[in-house]
């Protein structure tokens, strides 16, 4: 078989045309990944010029069989367009993954940091207070004592301070220096849990910490909903281990479904028990949102096989408060998911 030496004419020829412009395009925009730009561009204007005319085919370029075809290798040409785009989605989640990551710490670092220096301003307001007070006395050791811890007490919050900001300059470092070394597709498996396919308790911990952040730095209203399923042990104990798990399913769908935006995070919390956030939202809001979700659940119908399975649920709400750690703010959600619980069940309570 002669290889093919002429363009092809008619609406073959132009369609081959636009092809071969559009493999030109892409290879001239190309960017390093694990394999270089220029020769990314070198590639795409072979394979442009084996459309074209039927040159050599470029395949040895890009896989490790090699190879010169007489035909045009319109399979070869796909495969070699879809690993180049395969190669820069991985870079570009990798980066991106990376930049997320460092996005994040540098927030943390901020947030602590501010909670740090309000510690020290109030700590020296209270030395300020207690020198201005001696000076009104007419005791002279006691302003010499008060001067003396004062100096004692400003000096140490300097050199603290001073620990602090580089132990942050050198984290932020650390972060810098790792962007883009964790892969981002197996980062989300890890957090993913693996029954209902929601956030696991890892994942939850770390968007925890990360609306506290925000909340401390910017102010932003957050909720957390600690969801409970009601009688689950019963439905366990008389439907069967498989039929709990329905439950589950069912109640992982049935919230992804009432809290829908990208910015929530819905999470497994543990055995029957899940947890939401959901920014920008006050307490108010956050206890509405979970009267949908308690009608929601209400609407839920399983059959066992040894009768239907009535499933409801017990909602905790709590919002962050100043000088929230991500523990607090869970206790204060507990508490007033066995709140809900102890006043009957399948209802919510707000964590004051």
């Amino acid at each position: 078989m002669q290889e093919a030496s002429a363009e092809p004419d008619g609406a073959e020829g132009a369609a081959v045309q636009s092809l071969s412009t559009i493999l030109r395009d892409f290879g001239h925009f190309a960017f390093d990944t694990d394999l270089d730009a220029a020769a990314v561009d070198s590639a795409c204007d072979r394979w442009a010029r084996h459309l074209l005319y039927g040159s050599e085919c470029p395949r040895a370029a890009w896989t490790p069989e090699g190879g010169a075809l007489q035909d045009r290798d319109w399979t070869g040409m796909r495969h070699a367009f879809l690993e180049q785009r395969q190669r820069e989605y991985g870079y570009v989640m990798r980066s991106v993954g990376g930049m997320r990551s460092a996005i994040w710490s540098f927030v943390h670092e901020l947030q602590q940091s501010l909670s740090d220096t309000r510690r020290d301003d109030e700590a020296t307001s209270a030395c300020l207070r207690r020198l201005d007070a001696a000076s009104r006395g007419d005791s002279v050791d006691s302003i010499r004592r008060e001067v003396a811890a004062t100096s004692v007490a400003l000096t140490r919050m300097i050199a603290l301070r001073k620990k602090r900001e580089s132990d942050q300059v050198e984290e932020l470092r650390r972060q810098l220096d790792s962007l883009g070394s964790e892969l981002e597709e197996a980062k989300q498996t890890s957090m993913l849990d693996p029954l209902t396919g929601l956030y696991n308790r890892k994942a939850l911990d770390i968007q925890l910490q990360r609306a506290i952040d925000v909340h401390t730095v910017f102010g932003n209203p957050t909720c957390l909903l600690l969801v409970d399923a009601d009688h689950f042990k019963q439905i366990n104990d008389t439907h069967g281990h498989t039929s709990g798990d329905r439950v589950l399913l069912a109640l992982a769908d049935c919230l992804t479904h009432t809290f829908p935006r990208k910015s929530d995070v819905v999470a497994r919390y543990g055995g029957e028990e899940f947890a939401v956030i959901v920014t920008d939202v006050s307490g108010s809001d956050g206890m509405k949102l979970a009267e949908r979700l308690l009608a929601a659940v209400r609407r839920i119908r399983l059959d066992s096989g040894l009768g239907d399975i009535v499933v409801t649920v017990s909602i905790g709400v709590a919002v962050p408060r100043a000088g929230d750690t991500v523990e607090t703010w869970i206790q204060r959600a507990d508490r007033a998911l066995y709140g809900a619980k102890a006043g009957g069940r399948d209802r919510s309570a707000f964590g004051s």
